[in-house]
C-alpha cells in the first residue's frame, strides 16, 4: 500500500502539471517557460535530484505576474539555502534583474545572499565592481560596505580598491567611513598616509579636508625628509605646526595660528594664519591655506601660494 505522503506528493505533482498545461494552452506562458517551470518543480520522480518543488500557488503566481521562471531559477541556484522560492519570485517581480547580473554577483565571491541583501544591492544600484572591491576589503559585511561607498563616494569602486585593497593602506570600516564622509580623492589620502607612516587615518583625512597638498607631503619623502607624526598632531585636534630645518630651509607642515621668528626660506604646506615677526626677512615658498600677517620691520617675499589675505604692516615686495 502506498504511503499517504507519497500519494499527496503525487497529487500535488499532477495538479502542478495540470496548471502548467492550462497556462500553456491559454497562451499565458510559452514552451520555454513551461519547461522552466517543470524544471523548477522537478516533476520527474525518476530523475529527481533534490530540486525545489513549486506549489500550485507559486506556479500560478509566476504566470499571473509575468515573472520569468529562468530568472527565478537562476536566483535560487546562485543563492542556495539562503533564498526561498517566494522570495526569488518577489525579487524578479520587483526588479527584473538581468540573468547576467545574477551570475556576476555570484562571481564576485560575495557568497549566497538572502532576500534582504539582494534588495539592498538592487535598491541602491550598487555597481558590481564596487561589490567586488568590498569583498576584497574582507569586511565582515561587504554588502553594507558596498552600499555605504555607493551612497557617499563619487567613485566607490576606486575608493574601496585604493584604500581597502591589499596594495593600499587597508583602512578599517570606521576609517573608510571617515574618509567617505569627506569624499576625498583616495589616491591623495593614500599619498598622505604613505608620506607619514604612523599618521592616524582620521588625522590624514583632516589634513586633506583642510586643503593640505598631498603632493607636497609626498615630496618630503622623496627629498629624504622624515615627517615627525607626533609633532604634526601633538598640539590639538587641528593639525599643529611641524617646523623642520633642512638644508637651510624651514619646512612647515600643519596649521593653526603660528609665528615665523627667524629669517630664511619657508617651504611646505600650512593650514591657518602665519604671522611674520618684526625684523624677520623670509621667502615664503610654502602653500599657505589662510592669511599671512607681516609685522612692521619684517620683509617677506611670496614665491609660493597664499590663499587668504596678506596684511601689509611690513614690506612685501611680491605679495
Amino acid at each position: 500500500m502506498a504511503d499517504v505522503d507519497d500519494d499527496d506528493a503525487f497529487e500535488r505533482l499532477l495538479a502542478r502539471e495540470a496548471e502548467i498545461r492550462r497556462r500553456l494552452e491559454a497562451g499565458e506562458i510559452d514552451d520555454d517557460e513551461a519547461r522552466e517551470l517543470r524544471d523548477l518543480a522537478g516533476e520527474d520522480p525518476e530523475t529527481d535530484d533534490g530540486r525545489l518543488r513549486l506549489t500550485l500557488e507559486q506556479v500560478a503566481r509566476i504566470a499571473d505576474e509575468g515573472v520569468d521562471p529562468k530568472l527565478v531559477h537562476a536566483l535560487l541556484r546562485a543563492n542556495a539555502n539562503r533564498l526561498s522560492v517566494d522570495a526569488a519570485i518577489d525579487l524578479v517581480a520587483d526588479y527584473e534583474p538581468d540573468r547576467k547580473w545574477i551570475e556576476k554577483v555570484a562571481a564576485t565571491g560575495v557568497g549566497p545572499l538572502d532576500h534582504r541583501q539582494l534588495h539592498e544591492l538592487l535598491d541602491n544600484d550598487v555597481d558590481l565592481r564596487t561589490l567586488k572591491a568590498a569583498v576584497v576589503c574582507d569586511d565582515a559585511n561587504p554588502i553594507a560596505l558596498a552600499v555605504m561607498a555607493t551612497e557617499r563616494v563619487s567613485d566607490p569602486s576606486e575608493f574601496l580598491r585604493v584604500l581597502g585593497g591589499p596594495d593600499g593602506p587597508r583602512l578599517s570600516r570606521a576609517e573608510l567611513e571617515e574618509a567617505a564622509d569627506h569624499d576625498l580623492d583616495p589616491h591623495d589620502l593614500a599619498r598622505v598616509l604613505a608620506a607619514a607612516p604612523g599618521l592616524a587615518p582620521k588625522a590624514a583625512v583632516h589634513l586633506l579636508a583642510e586643503g593640505v597638498d598631498p603632493h607636497a607631503l609626498e615630496s618630503f619623502g622623496e627629498d629624504g625628509i622624515e615627517i615627525d607624526v607626533e609633532a604634526l598632531t601633538r598640539a590639538n585636534r587641528s593639525i599643529s605646526l611641524l617646523n623642520l630645518e633642512w638644508k637651510g630651509r624651514q619646512l612647515l607642515v600643519g596649521g593653526g595660528q603660528r609665528h615665523i621668528r627667524r629669517s630664511g626660506r619657508v617651504d611646505g604646506v600650512f593650514v591657518g594664519d602665519l604671522t611674520i615677526d618684526p625684523g624677520v626677512t623670509v621667502d615664503i615658498g610654502a602653500t599657505v591655506i589662510g592669511d599671512v600677517l607681516v609685522e612692521p620691520g619684517a620683509t617677506v617675499t611670496i614665491s609660493g601660494r597664499v590663499t587668504g589675505n596678506v596684511g601689509h604692516r611690513g614690506t612685501v615686495p611680491s605679495a
